[in-house]
Formats: structure tokens, C-alpha cells, sequence
């Protein structure tokens, strides 16, 4: 066949069929096969069609198998005997494996070509997945094994073994039923069986396995049967999962989306849950509680006493709770407990209880801490919302919390109101603070009796757009109860460093100290010390000009968190000074060993000086222990001339009240600067 090579023209009449005719010389000797019909596959590697294939020699057409496959063709065809050869790669004759089979037929041969390059490459990938298979199925951490349709086990990987307990060869042979568990009335025979009647739909239920060593694990059995051409069962495939790990964290997570990592209480997502569930059946009692002073203990302590601290407050509570009531902690100090709404003798009882319950001290380390109960009582009736539930329990809290401490507040439309005006008051609040309209005023520390200014103490005040000019307890306690305490300490000193920065060319104010008044959370729990470097370097203010003001009672629980933060202070070259000091009957000795610079010794020594009953000694036992320790000192409140003359008395150094001068605006300290240097008293 002119223009094809042989090799090509024979790699295309593999998996044809060519019938041809012996073609013999005078002595009856085979000289050719012509072809007498051709396939259309043989025809198409011929390059011919069937029809014009008829008629041409094979030797004519494959010139190459003259000496080697041609006389074998011969052969077969006087003799009969089936002519078999399979041409290997490499051969010259095709690139690929295939196998040429002819056979007699009359006077000629049917000869066929079927290339088995496909089928050796099927058996090698076949041999290659068995091998991958059996890699995959040994290696599987998953239990697996394969199984008769009736439930016979004849293999099975070691993951497997492992979990049962046992050994491949000891399960081999085994029936199911004898392996697998029962479940919830479901026996592995009834999965099989309907594994079996839906070939390829896995059917799985999950069982607790008993080991050989008596111990159980939980599992998921999954059974797929595979099916034959025709959709019949032939053997069954399983997997076998150890999931009792998995179902504990479930459960594990499950309990922690309900209750409270720290005390293993009921937590809110749950609390509202169960709360909504009693409101939908009928009436119900919710008791508020906060701790009084727990936030002193947290500051001062740091959170890990804290936290043990509560644990052993949920400990007292869930004492005195009985099975049908629930408790719950919704976060920090505060917790509730849900009660059927009964008489009120009955939930009385239980408020008395919960007080009872903390009111003995308890002791961590050998330290004893006492801690109260501020509780509000609100009712709701069948049908009631959880949330309004809460809020108005809350609010009676915050009204027991605001008035005694300690104590049982029951809610009512009183305190709904008041609720709604403490509401209003922080959104007004924060309004002034975004409006700039809250101030600074000045109060003079003077020295006695010549009255030279040294130091002012920076107040706020709230220059409201309809009430006029409000002192701060009129504000302070709405700030306290929300998140704006700290934006108003922030403000405060702020505008406490402008002052002073815009002081630092006058003449009579270049030299005055400014004094700022901080929260003890704020200081401790706040950025404040973080924010005070910062805030000194943008104004461009000396730290020694600065004055933190801290109370006495922060002190007393001789916080290592509070020591820092003074630390802190002093390395800044920021004073700090005791407010209030007599209040909390703090240690002179013990204040000497802290990082302050000076006290402000408390009004109540000063009240009524130079009246009967009151000679001034106590006070000026103060002041000369002051002095021997150490520490400067400043006493404040002196309101009459008789106070300003009895703490003169006492040779006082500075002092601070209305008899020197109240609070005044800034642009008015320059005037008072200059009138107190001359001896004038009551200057606002």
C-alpha cells in the first residue's frame, strides 16, 4: 500500500476481521490471501472501505510479514492448525502489544486482530487499585471491613481490630451479629438487610461496642452493599468509627453553650430559655443579685481571687436554692435565681437566705473576705416577656445597691420611672460629653494663714442646657452606673493639662500644681496609664505639676495591682496623693511603705474646730504623724473662720475649703490668686 509503512498498517487491522481466499500457483502451492471481505474496522486501518478492500492480496498490502507471520498463515491454512501469535513492543511491527489469531475457513482463512495493549493496561491498573485499596483499607484510621451478604466478615483492617479489641484473625469468619451491637431497638441484621435490598445506599446507626477487655466505646456503623451489573448484592462494605471522643466534646459544648464556664451555673442564653418556658405556663419570681464591693476585691486583688471568689459565692447560693428554683450567672458579679411565684413569705425567705447565705466571711489564702448581697425582686405573670422580667428585677437591685446596700428592693412603677429617668439622664449624659458641656472649675489649695496659692483641684461640673449648672452629684452617679465614669476622668484630665500648659507663661499661675481626682478602677482596670504619658508629651506639661488624687479605701486591700499603678506614677514623676484620708483609718506606718507623696486628711477632722467638744487634737495628732512619716499633707473642708483659725492653730501648712475660696472658673484664678496673696477670705 503505497505511502503507509507497515508498522502503522498492521497496528491498524488489530481488532478487525478480514475473511480472505487462498491465492495458489500451478503446483498448489499458497502464493497470496486476497481478501474476499473486510470489516469496517479492518477496512478503515487498511485505509479502504469495505467494498474496495475486496480483491487485494495480503502480501500485496503488507509486504513485511512475507517471511515471518505469511508461511504460518500457509500452514494453518493446509493443515487447519489455528494459526496464535502475540507481537510484543519492540518487534518492528507495531508499538504496542496485540495478538493475531487466524483460523481454516474452506480454502482461505478468517483471520482476526485484537490489540491487547488495553487489556494488559487493565490488568495492570487493576492490580495498581487492588494495591491502592488494600493500602487505603489497612491504613484507615477508620475501622472498615468487607462482608458476605449474609453477614459474614472476610476482611477486616487493623483500625478495626483496635477498636473491637481483638485481632484480624480471631474476627475473620465471624458473623456480624456477633460483632455489632443492637441499638434503640435497631439490630445490625436489620441494617444489613437494608443495606443489602439497595445496593450502593448506605444505611448506619451508631451502637456501644464491649471490647474484649469488658470496656465499651460508642460507634457509628455504616453499611453500603455493592451491587453486580444486574443491581444484585454482592458483598458488603463497612466502616466503624470510635466517636466517643466526639460525642463528649458535642456534649461538652452542648453544657458550655448552657452554662457558665467559671461556676457551672446556668448561664443567660439558657436563663431566657427557661425563664420564657415558665412565663408561657404561668407566673414567676425573679430574685436579681449583685455582690457589694465585689468590684473592690477584683480591682485590687487582680481576677483570679476574683474568680474564686465567686465560685465559692455560687457555691452559698446554689446551698440554699431549692431543686425547682434555677440559678444562674449572667456574667461578672451578678446572678439570678428564677422562683415559682408564690406568697411573698416564700420569696422573702429565700431573699433572706441568699443574704444569709454570703454574709459569713470567706477565707482564700488565709485572707477573709465579706462580701454582700443587693437583691431585686420582680414579678411576672403568665404570658410576660424574659427580657422585661430581668429589667425590672435589675432595677430594683440597682435601687437596693443605691440606697442601703445588702438588701431586698421589691420592684414597683416607682422604680420603673426612676429606671427610665436613669435611662434618660446617661443618654443626656453622653450627649455632653459630645457637646463639650461639661467644665472644669478650680478649688485653690492655699497655704495658712498668709493664703499663697500652690495647688488646684480640678472638679467637673455640667453646664446643662436647661438646668443650669450642675455640681456633681447631680451626674456622677449616672456615670458610675454606666460606662461614662471614665470619659468624664478622661475629660477631667485633659482639660487639666490644657490649664496648665496655658499657665506656663503667667506670671501668678506658672508655678501653681493641678490636682485631678481618679477612679480607682479606672487606674488600675482603665488605659489611664496608659493614655497620662501621652496625654503629658501633647500638652508639653511638667508631670511634676500633676496630682492624682486617689481614695484611702483603695488602698486597704493592699492591692500588688494598685502598688503598680502608684509605682507607675511615681517613675512618671506624677505625685499622688490619699483622698479622704481617715475615712478607711488606714496605717500611717502602712502608708509610708507605699509610692504616695502626701495625704488629704478628711473634712470630718476639721467639722466644728474651735467649738466645745472639739480642741483640734485629733486632728493635729494627724498632721504630726504626717509630718514624721514623712508625707505631705493638705487639710480640706475648712468652711469658718473658726476652722481657718484652729488649723492655723495647729500650724496647718495647706489647706483647702470656703474659707479660703470655693470653685471658681478658670478665667477667675488669676483674681483669686491675687487676692488671697493679700489676706482675703471668701472669695466666691
Amino acid at each position: 500500500m503505497p505511502g503507509r509503512e507497515t508498522q502503522q498498517v498492521l497496528g491498524a487491522l488489530l481488532d478487525a476481521v478480514v475473511v480472505c481466499d487462498a491465492m495458489r500457483d500451478f503446483d498448489g502451492r499458497v502464493t497470496d490471501f486476497r481478501i474476499r471481505h473486510a470489516n469496517p474496522v479492518a477496512a478503515a486501518a487498511l485505509g479502504l472501505t469495505p467494498e474496495t478492500a475486496v480483491g487485494w492480496g495480503l502480501l500485496e498490502l503488507l509486504s513485511a510479514v512475507r517471511d515471518t507471520a505469511f508461511p504460518l498463515l500457509v500452514h494453518t491454512c493446509d493443515t487447519g492448525e489455528v494459526f496464535r501469535r502475540e507481537v510484543e513492543p519492540g518487534t518492528g511491527v507495531l508499538p504496542g502489544t496485540y495478538e493475531i489469531v487466524a483460523v481454516r475457513l474452506g480454502d482461505g482463512l478468517l483471520i482476526t486482530g485484537r490489540d491487547t495493549r488495553r487489556r494488559h493496561r487493565a490488568i495492570e491498573e487493576l492490580a495498581d487499585s487492588e494495591t491502592r485499596f488494600r493500602s487505603v483499607f489497612q491504613a484507615s484510621p477508620i475501622g472498615a471491613f468487607l462482608a458476605t451478604v449474609d453477614g459474614r466478615v472476610q476482611q477486616l483492617n487493623g483500625s478495626l481490630a483496635a477498636i473491637l479489641g481483638g485481632t484480624e484473625e480471631d474476627l475473620v469468619g465471624v458473623p456480624l451479629d456477633r460483632i455489632a451491637p443492637d441499638s434503640a431497638g435497631l439490630t445490625v441484621t436489620d441494617v444489613l438487610a437494608g443495606a443489602v435490598r439497595t445496593p450502593g445506599v448506605s444505611a448506619g446507626y451508631d451502637g456501644v461496642f464491649t471490647r474484649r477487655d469488658g470496656s465499651s466505646v460508642l460507634c457509628r456503623v455504616v453499611l453500603t452493599a455493592v451491587g453486580d451489573a444486574d443491581g444484585a448484592a454482592r458483598y458488603v462494605v463497612g466502616h466503624v468509627q470510635d466517636v466517643t471522643d466526639t460525642r463528649v466534646a458535642l456534649a461538652r459544648l452542648a453544657y458550655t453553650a448552657d452554662h457558665d464556664e467559671l461556676t457551672g451555673l446556668v448561664n443567660r442564653t439558657r436563663l431566657v430559655t427557661e425563664l420564657s418556658a415558665r412565663l408561657a405556663s404561668g407566673p414567676v419570681t425573679a430574685l436579681y443579685i449583685d455582690l457589694d464591693d465585689f468590684k473592690v476585691v477584683n480591682d485590687s486583688l487582680g481576677h483570679t481571687v476574683g474568680d474564686r471568689l465567686l465560685r465559692r459565692v455560687a457555691e452559698r447560693f446554689g446551698a440554699v436554692t431549692g431543686p425547682d428554683d434555677v440559678l444562674a450567672r449572667l456574667g461578672g458579679d451578678e446572678f439570678v435565681v428564677l422562683a415559682e411565684a408564690g406568697e411573698p413569705a416564700r420569696v422573702a425567705e429565700l431573699a433572706e437566705a441568699l443574704h444569709t447565705s454570703v454574709s459569713a466571711p470567706i477565707v482564700l489564702d488565709g485572707r477573709e473576705f465579706v462580701v454582700g448581697a443587693s437583691i431585686g425582686v420582680a414579678h411576672g405573670e403568665r404570658g410576660g416577656r424574659p427580657g422585661a422580667l430581668l429589667r425590672d428585677a435589675d432595677t430594683a437591685m440597682y435601687e437596693a445597691k443605691r440606697t442601703a446596700r445588702s438588701e431586698t428592693v421589691v420592684f414597683d412603677e416607682t422604680l420603673r420611672h426612676r429606671a427610665i429617668e436613669r435611662l434618660e439622664g446617661e443618654a443626656d449624659l453622653r450627649r455632653a460629653l459630645e457637646n463639650g458641656e461639661l467644665l472644669v472649675h478650680l478649688q485653690p489649695a492655699a497655704t495658712a494663714p498668709r493664703g499663697r496659692v500652690v495647688a488646684v483641684e480640678a472638679l467637673v461640673r455640667w453646664q446643662h442646657p436647661t438646668r443650669g449648672l450642675l455640681l456633681p452629684g447631680a451626674f456622677l452617679p449616672v456615670a458610675e452606673a454606666s460606662s461614662l465614669a471614665y470619659e468624664v476622668d478622661r475629660y477631667v484630665l485633659h482639660r487639666a493639662l490644657e490649664l496648665l500648659a496655658g499657665w506656663e507663661n503667667h506670671p501668678e499661675l506658672a508655678r501653681i500644681r493641678m490636682a485631678v481626682n481618679v477612679s480607682p478602677t479606672h487606674l488600675v482596670r482603665r488605659p489611664y496609664l496608659t493614655e497620662l504619658p501621652a496625654a503629658l508629651e501633647e500638652y508639653g506639661v511638667e508631670p511634676t505639676r500633676l496630682y492624682v488624687e486617689i481614695t484611702e479605701n483603695t488602698l486597704l486591700q493592699d492591692s500588688p495591682e494598685v502598688v503598680a499603678a502608684l509605682t507607675r506614677l511615681r517613675d512618671l514623676g506624677v505625685r499622688s496623693v490619699v483622698d479622704d484620708f481617715g475615712v478607711g483609718y488606714s496605717s500611717l506606718a502602712y502608708l509610708r511603705d507605699l509610692p504616695v507623696s502626701g495625704l488629704k486628711i478628711d473634712r470630718r477632722f476639721v467639722r466644728g474646730l474651735g467649738t466645745p467638744g472639739n480642741d483640734g487634737r485629733l486632728l493635729g495628732a494627724l498632721c504630726q504623724l504626717a509630718s514624721a512619716v514623712g508625707l505631705d499633707y493638705i487639710v480640706e473642708g475648712v468652711e469658718t473662720a473658726a476652722e481657718d483659725e484652729g488649723v492655723t492653730a495647729l500650724g496647718v501648712p495647706l489647706v483647702q475649703g470656703f474659707a479660703y475660696c470655693a470653685p471658681v472658673p478658670p478665667e477667675r484664678l488669676a483674681e483669686v490668686v491675687g487676692k488671697l496673696a493679700v489676706g482675703e477670705r471668701r472669695l466666691a
